[in-house]
Formats: structure tokens, sequence, C-alpha cells
């Protein structure tokens, strides 16, 4: 998430962008589905208050939460401040209303009167069919009670049904497993960190920066039912006068995952200055001793978290972490023109050791990633997303299928319900 910027401020992420656009229709996850506002047209201009959302189950009509979110021409969700929150969006082009696929149900009876209502069609992989609606406010239905994230601009803070989440800027120091907003288990995390060492003018001197060194104004939040977004913006001197990369982080929250796209805009090409770089990006964790891990780069193998050592892994872009039935899942996304980039896993256990900045002593474990091969990237704007979810069941018993999972077809479709 956020930090993840500091150690990739040098290490150019893809140009094309990893991720999918928060501003496109499509799955967000595998519970929320996005849909362009421009595709209710019946419906233009009105904001979520005049709007209800409602699936059928058993004959009975029942409310379902949705949110609306306005998105810019650079293909962001617009945001604002507590002083200046950002507008209701409204629907049409510019607006994205977000959908939990969950809540989908059989269609209407044939009773129902559906004059300006929008049946939004969900056809998975199974060619199971189900049915959201979307349609005006008749005064015969109040707006679902539903908020399943919550961001606290105050204290930096993300409150979800699954996890919680804290800043102490630029670092993020807390996160836990909840069961419920608010409900946290502990915080397990001493914070997330990122390491850059390189060799610079012909090998004369070392340069070396960590998250300690890089300051982050918040430029704006927004925050729905469903999705909380935060964006900011981080700056690290590079010295020699050199300028420093612009750098804007985007993180999505929603219930059970969160993802973290990050713009890179780099002002000269890195071989001008530096040798290959060195990058680290991981977690480094307070206590997850008798936790398991499994990794993309492991093979299969699973390793107790403080009872097994770790063989140098192959190429990583995942890791999970798990104990009785839940895990949390983290994901790198690295697009095109990075194929020489290559990610390993990361992986440290010592309960005395010091790799300051840190709040605690000692690593138990730190898990993320080494990435090297950055040689040859030239000027420009680049993207780099960074992923986490909550799993649990079999979800968290098999990562790889869950990751499967999210990106697995559902086709959505979108017409005036039949009257």
């Amino acid at each position: 998430m956020t930090i993840a910027g500091v150690a990739i401020f040098l290490a150019a992420p893809a140009r094309a962008g990893a991720g999918t656009s928060a501003c496109a229709d499509g799955l967000l996850g595998n519970r929320l589905v996005a849909v362009s506002g421009a595709r209710f047209t019946d419906l233009a201009d009105r904001t979520a208050s005049q709007v209800r959302a409602w699936a059928w189950h058993g004959g009975k009509r029942r409310p379902v939460p949705f949110q609306l979110d306005e998105c810019g021409e650079d293909g962001r969700v617009v945001v604002g401040t507590r002083e200046r929150p950002a507008p209701p969006a409204r629907l049409g082009p510019r607006a994205l209303v977000l959908l939990r696929s969950e809540d989908a149900g059989e269609p209407p009876p044939p009773s129902f009167r559906s004059e300006g209502v929008f049946a939004v069609e969900l056809l998975d992989a199974a060619e199971s069919r189900r049915w959201l609606y979307l349609g005006p406010d008749d005064g015969t239905m109040e707006l679902s009670t539903v908020d399943e994230v919550d961001y606290d601009p105050g204290h930096d803070r993300i409150e979800a049904e699954r996890f919680t989440l804290g800043f102490e800027r630029p670092q993020i120091n807390y996160f836990s497993v909840a069961d419920g907003k608010g409900h946290d288990r502990g915080n397990i995390l001493d914070r997330l960190k990122a390491r850059v060492a390189a060799h610079v003018l012909w090998g004369l001197v070392s340069f070396r920066r960590n998250e300690d060194q890089v300051s982050e104004v918040v430029l704006g939040y927004r925050d729905g039912p469903l999705r909380a977004v935060r964006r900011a913006r981080l700056e690290v001197e590079i010295g020699w006068g050199m300028p420093s990369p612009l750098i804007i982080a985007d993180d999505y929250f929603y219930a059970d995952h969160a993802e973290g796209p990050i713009s890179i805009t780099i002002p000269f090409a890195l071989a001008y200055l530096f040798g290959d770089l060195d990058v680290k990006i991981f977690l480094d964790f307070r206590d997850l001793d008798g936790f398991e891990l499994l990794s993309e780069g492991l093979a299969g193998r699973t390793i107790r978290v403080g009872e097994e050592g770790v063989p140098a892994a192959a190429r990583t872009t995942w890791f999970l972490l798990r104990k009785g039935g839940t895990a949390f899942l983290h994901r790198l996304r690295l697009g095109a023109g990075l194929e020489s980039v290559e990610p390993t896993l990361y992986y440290v256990y010592d309960a005395a050791a010091d790799d300051p900045p840190e709040s605690v002593r000692g690593e138990r474990p730190a898990v993320g990633y080494r990435l090297k091969g950055w040689r040859t990237v030239p000027r420009g704007r680049y993207e780099i997303w960074m992923d986490t979810y909550l799993l649990d069941g079999a979800a968290a018993r098999d990562p790889e299928a869950a990751i499967a999972a999210l990106s697995r077809p559902l086709r959505v479709a979108v017409e005036r319900a039949a009257r």
C-alpha cells in the first residue's frame, strides 16, 4: 500500500498499469461489481439518496447496499478533504456504481411495476444468472443501512469488517484482523518497511533510503458504505541536485481487502545515476510464531514461522500467512515493461534483530519481496499495485485457487427492467 512507493520511487513500475482502474467496469476483488453510471440513462443526474438498489429473494424485495463514486478525467476517484468534502456523485458518464455480487437474487414477480428501473444481470463462469436492480426512490423502500468500511481522517485510520489499519505518516504501523468494524483481535504489525540500496557515481558512493526518509501529504479521501479511498503524495530527496520523483498513492479499502496502486513519475533515466537497485518491500511483524507461510516461490512447501528456515525462493508475486481458518494474502502486480525485474521472496526470522527504523526490536518474521533488475528504466510515468486480502475457510487453505477466483470472469449486463 502507500509506503510501498518509497521502495519503488527509483524502481519504476509498469507503464501500462498492473491493475484494473478503480473507475473501470468489472470486479473489485471477488465480491464487488463496478458498473459505469452511463449505463443507467433514465437515472441520470440523481445522487445516491435519490436512488434505491434492491434484489428479490423468495418473492420479496430487499434493499441492498450500493455506492456512487465520481471519477475524474484522469481515471481516479474524485476525493475531498475534511474542510472541502467531495460533492455527492451523480449518475452519469463520470459516475461508478458499486454493488455486492453476493446480494444478487431472482427476477421480480410479474406484478412488479418497473418504470425507470434497471436490471443488472450477473452471469458467472457456471452460467448462473442472478440480478440486482437500481431505480428511482419512490418512497416505498429505505436505503440499506449496511456500511462495511470507514475512514477516520482525524486519526488516519481504516476500520473495515475484516481488518483495521492505521497510518503514522508515512508508515503503516497498525494492522489487525477484525471480527466486525472496531472489533480488533490485536495489532500484529510493527510497520511496512521499504529499503533501497544502490551504488552511485560509478560505484564511488553508496545510496540508501528507507521509509522514514519520505514525506507524505494526504491529498484527500472519499468514504462510502462499500469502499473508502485515501490519496497521498509522497516525496523523497535524491540528492546531487536531482529532482524528486512524483509519487501518488491511491489506497482503496473494502470490507475484506485493500488495493494499493502507486503512480510514480521518474524525471530521469535510472541508468544515468544508479547502478542496479536492490529494493526490499516487506512487512515487519511483531509475533506470528505458529503461523504458516506459503508463497508462489516455495513450490508448494509450507513453512512454519519461527521453526523452519526458508530456502532461496524462485519468482514470487504473492505470499500468504495463516493460522487456523484465517489467512491474509499479499499480492504484487507488475505489468508490461517489467519483464527484466525479478521479484523473489524476502523472509527473515530473528527475534533479536535490529533493523531500524522500527518500533519493536526483532523480525518475527519480516516477509515481503526483494526486487532486482532495474538497470534499464527510462524516465516516465509508471504504476504498480500491491493488494491484501483477508481469507477464511477454503480460500485460506488454497491460496492459488483464491487468486484464480479473483480473475474468474463475471459478465455484467445492464438493461431496462421488463415492464
